[in-house]
């Protein structure tokens, strides 16, 4: 957890669908990613962020007791690539760099799957690149969450964690994403 500019993490204890939220500034280097330790043998497991596209590598990893990575999230440069345990074919997603994606990873034990969404680049809210990648082992867990630069060179900016058991965490209003200087539904679409 080296390169830790600031840190928060929540959880609201009366929250049935046990949310967390995490927001993180992260130096540069492999190693500067924060770790949750709040999923407990998630067999659904849902999580959202944002990152910058400024650093090639893993930005998110969530791992299983034995700390195998079930779901990685990572930039090549070109594309923001998902992928899941236990080999099968990665998801790629154009990504442009020095741009800001929110990234939705939902994975699925029960269901055998890895949905995702993928999201931003200065591409209007209505654009999204949506799939999912079969093969999730149903005795699959999830244990742990990194957040940051987990493998890789360069600086990782990262915001706006959200993990959930069940539902989608909700995106971030966009600001005046079509500049006409008025906040409204106009800039969600």
């Amino acid at each position: 957890m080296s390169g830790i500019v600031a840190w928060n993490a929540g959880v609201k204890a009366a929250d049935a669908d046990c949310r967390t939220k995490i927001s993180a500034a992260l130096g540069s280097g492999t190693g500067a990613f924060v770790q949750d330790g709040l999923p407990t043998a998630e067999a659904t497991y849902n999580a959202q962020f944002y990152m910058f596209t400024s650093a090639n590598g893993t930005y998110f990893q969530a791992d299983d007791g034995a700390a195998a990575a079930q779901i990685r999230v990572s930039y090549d440069g070109a594309n923001i690539v998902i992928e899941r345990s236990a080999g099968g074919t990665p998801a790629s997603v154009v990504a442009a760099a020095n741009k800001w994606y929110r990234v939705l990873v939902k994975f699925n034990a029960t269901g055998g799957t890895l949905g995702y969404t993928v999201r931003g680049g200065g591409a209007a809210e209505a654009t999204a690149v949506t799939g999912s990648i079969p093969g999730v082992s149903n005795a699959a867990r999830i244990e742990t969450a990194k957040l940051g630069l987990v493998s890789g060179t360069g600086t990782a900016t990262v915001d706006a964690f959200e993990s959930r058991r069940t539902s989608d965490p909700a995106p971030l209003c966009r600001g005046d994403a079509n500049a006409d200087a008025i906040l409204n539904v106009q800039d969600r679409i």
